[in-house]
């Protein structure tokens, strides 16, 4: 029989853990800005302070080529 070893949670393992979650959080946080702000009011994006998500969206960035 097979007996699941069980997993010791270590400090260098949370460690890591957190540091690749940090440096995910820090990679995609710009493209998500992006991405939500493409879809802002321009009076929205440019307010003070800034805010992530808006309260509306547009789709008037998008009709000029």
């Amino acid at each position: 029989m097979n007996e699941k070893k069980k997993r010791r949670v270590t400090l260098l393992g949370v460690v890591k853990i957190l540091f690749t979650v940090s440096l995910i959080v820090i990679v995609l946080f710009p493209l998500v800005w992006m991405a939500v702000g493409s879809f802002k009011m321009e009076k929205e994006i440019l307010g003070y302070p800034p805010t992530v998500f808006g309260t509306k969206y547009t789709l008037k960035s998008f009709q000029r080529i």
